[in-house]
């Protein structure tokens, strides 16, 4: 997900569509663009591999990319057993909150 070297990528390919549909290009031009455009691919593979290497050496974790699940039943269990203990779903005529007195 390098968005900078797939708008490089693009540029390249638009610029050998171009030359290939508006000019006049010889065979060796256009293959000399291919090969640009296959050197610009590996110096970036190259830097990726440097930098994983580099991640590696320095004991650096890669991050998952997935989010952990949360159980949530536990807690679920707790705020049923609150309201249960405090019964709050029965009728008590005394109980009164502050706000609606």
């Amino acid at each position: 997900k390098n968005i900078p070297a797939d708008l490089h990528n693009e540029h390249l390919n638009r610029l050998c569509k171009e030359a290939k549909r508006h000019w006049v290009v010889i065979k060796l031009s256009w293959e000399l663009l291919e090969l640009v455009k296959h050197l610009v691919l590996l110096t970036q593979l190259l830097q990726i591999l440097t930098l994983r290497n580099l991640d590696i050496e320095n004991d650096i974790i890669p991050p998952s990319g997935k989010h952990s699940k949360i159980s949530t039943e536990k807690d679920i269990k707790d705020i049923v057993n609150d309201l249960l203990d405090n019964e709050v779903f029965s009728n008590n005529p005394h109980r009164k909150h502050s706000s609606f007195s």
